[in-house]
């Protein structure tokens, strides 16, 4: 059965080579920089094609395809003389305002530090993914609308991030960013973590015995 390489939206892979795990009994999937693939989703889904071998189809977990879209880009094309459309990848930079809905705010970020960040306006939860880790979504609860403009207008986003909300506010790890297709995040790979309180300095400075004359 002929694959509908069309009804895929297609990408550039710009992450560092890997083998990903798949469902397919013969091959794994394994991705250099540069290669095109198509994704898919169906339901619950994930389908990855390869450009120079699309008949084999690989099903995928959701975390591990959004890794791989998270370092590629859109490409548009042909495959087997078949013209087909770019998706959008995390190389991708469209404009962060044309994404916004009603539940989620994309912050502008322009920072060393950060790589991106989305901010759910109903459930007050700020979520962020760093260049060092781009893989590895946080999500920061509690967090006010102020505090995001804050950080959007701040002259070092990665210093008010690190000062006004990671050094404050509690945080756990979830899969993926949220979209607004999908705005839910429900799987939590790390339970909340609360931030304690720092121990100031003049406590933890031991006292002085007096000295006593012989």
């Amino acid at each position: 059965m002929a694959v509908k390489v069309d009804s895929y939206k297609w990408f550039k892979y710009d992450g560092r080579a890997l083998v990903f795990p798949t469902s397919h009994p013969d091959h794994a999937l394994s991705l250099s920089k540069g290669e095109i693939f198509g994704y898919k989703k169906i339901k619950d889904k994930h389908y990855v094609i390869d450009k120079s071998n699309p008949e084999i189809r690989f099903e995928m977990k959701e975390t591990d395809a959004q890794r791989i879209l998270n370092v590629s880009e859109g490409w548009s094309g042909q495959v087997r003389r078949v013209p087909v459309k770019a998706g959008v990848g995390g190389r991708d930079k469209p404009p962060v305002s044309a994404q916004n809905t009603k539940e989620l705010y994309f912050l502008e970020i322009d920072s060393s530090n950060l790589l991106s960040a989305v901010y759910n306006k109903k459930e007050k939860i700020l979520y962020v993914n760093f260049k060092t880790r781009p893989y590895a979504i946080y999500a920061y609860p509690d967090v006010s609308m102020r505090l995001v403009k804050g950080l959007e207008e701040a002259p070092s986003q990665g210093r008010y991030f690190i000062y006004r909300i990671r050094d404050v506010k509690s945080f756990y790890r979830v899969s993926r960013m949220p979209t607004p297709d999908d705005p839910a995040t429900e799987i939590q790979q790390e339970a909340p973590k609360e931030k304690k309180p720092k121990t100031p300095k003049s406590a933890a400075v031991p006292e002085k015995k007096p000295r006593t004359r012989r």
